[in-house]
């Protein structure tokens, strides 16, 4: 951390990277002072908007939270990360469709964003645009094959949209990378259910 001399100083760095200690010891309301003291002596420090956004989402703030990402987004408008914090932002806040908005200003910036693909997917499915969102968490997966998470946004997506088959082969593929997952064994479950009665319809 940063010394008392240098923050007395006036060291808009000094701020902020008090700012991202007091963010990972979970010092989240301390953070943001400290960020508004960065940002006070820097108005323009778009990585302090940025991060301030981050830190309000953390503590449940998503208004403001999308409002200081904003402020980022308006003094560097290709910052990829922020307009995926954004997104990330209005995701919590259940404005799924602005989410998405986000996530492919994201993406148009920096198309290899794995995570920005995914949480893309998941904001998609929120909206009930299955089809789409599959195609989110292929482009995912294509980037970061080894992600649990993205397998199983996949195969809920697809279960949602009736291929039952599809969605139990990504169920496995999840619980190969991690065989301990119970909400992926528990949704299997269902998922195994309903192509047993689509079977049994099937020769009625």
């Amino acid at each position: 951390m940063d010394t008392i001399d240098e923050i007395k100083s006036g060291d808009h760095k000094a701020w902020y990277n008090r700012g991202i200690s007091q963010s990972k010891q979970g010092k989240y309301d301390d953070a943001v002072k400290s960020y508004d003291n960065a940002i006070e002596i820097k108005p323009d420090y778009y990585e302090a908007w940025s991060n301030r956004g981050k830190v309000l989402s953390k503590l449940g703030k998503q208004r403001s939270s999308v409002k200081s990402y904003d402020k980022a987004i308006e003094i560097k408008p290709d910052d990829y990360l922020s307009w995926a914090g954004r997104g990330n932002s209005l995701n919590k806040f259940e404005k799924f469709d602005n989410a998405v908005a986000s996530y492919d200003k994201a993406i148009e910036i920096k198309p290899d964003y794995y995570e920005a693909w995914y949480n893309r997917g998941n904001s998609l499915n929120a909206c009930g645009r299955f089809i789409d969102a599959v195609a989110s968490y292929d482009k995912a997966i294509e980037i970061k094959p080894d992600r649990y998470e993205f397998w199983t946004g996949r195969a809920w997506s697809l279960y949602k949209l009736k291929k039952y088959k599809e969605s139990d082969e990504n169920y496995d593929r999840v619980l190969e990378l991690k065989p301990d997952y119970q909400l992926a064994k528990d949704n299997q479950k269902i998922v195994k259910k309903k192509m047993s009665k689509h079977k049994t319809y099937s020769f009625e």
